[in-house]
């Protein structure tokens, strides 16, 4: 859960741990849905269809956000489901939900593939060259979500209108998908056995007292830049 002087993290930020995993929920255990060389059903990574994979997709940092969180899942029908998963901003409390809002699913598993293979990662459709992206989107209650962002040249998001949606968007998000699901396969990898837990250092993610916000994104995206050479600096178990 976010605190009140954790911070937003910068795009440099992100690009400085490339390395390291994002996690993808599923409805159900991944690891029985493989082939024989150990890589991804497509079934899995297109649940619950193709064209979300283009459209915000929703991610988590794996390190201080751990597998087994992924199995607590919201309870259908709560009215105040929204309220749990609105934006965190830059000196927003974090909000934990209650027993009466979750409860823990046994039996669901997740994905997970590095930072890397979809972070700056380009897909050219009809001589346009669309970019992915992931970006910092944490809740008031999950600090470390993260969501893969897919925009033309311009900038603009393929995700339409938010209830009469262009149909067209819905096609490009489709030929879009299908371009990335060939790197989601051959790079990413089921939750057995999990990675080694990462703790990250305070000073990555927190204000220190003093310190303006945006001084603080510059100081960290410097910080790590040049420990960059020496993973084991973000990688203590």
């Amino acid at each position: 859960m976010p605190d009140t002087d954790y911070l937003d993290l910068s795009d440099g930020t992100i690009k400085t741990f490339e390395n390291e995993w994002l996690l993808r929920y599923v409805n159900e255990p991944v690891h029985p849905h493989v082939d024989a060389s150990g890589k991804l059903a497509a079934d899995i990574l297109t649940k619950p269809q193709t064209d979300h994979i283009a459209k915000r997709m929703s991610v988590s940092l794996f390190g201080l956000f751990q597998g087994s969180d992924i199995a607590w899942r919201p309870i259908k029908g709560i009215s105040n489901s929204d309220e749990v998963h609105k934006e965190w901003k830059p000196g927003d409390a974090g909000r934990m939900p209650t027993a009466s809002e979750y409860q823990y699913e046994v039996g669901v598993g997740y994905w997970r593939i590095p930072i890397k293979h979809l972070n700056g990662k380009e897909i050219k459709i009809d001589d346009i060259t669309y970019s992915c992206s992931i970006k910092h989107q944490p809740t008031v209650c999950n600090y470390w979500h993260f969501e893969l962002h897919v925009c033309d040249p311009s900038g603009n998001h393929l995700i339409g209108k938010d209830n009469d949606e262009d149909k067209q968007f819905q096609k490009l998000r489709k030929k879009v998908a299908k371009l990335i699901l060939p790197t989601l396969i051959e790079q990413a990898k089921s939750e057995v056995p999990p990675p080694a837990p990462v703790n990250y250092p305070e000073d990555m993610y927190k204000q220190s007292i003093g310190t303006s916000v945006e001084e603080e994104k510059e100081d960290i995206s410097t910080a790590i830049l040049e420990t960059s050479s020496e993973p084991k600096a973000l990688k203590e178990t």
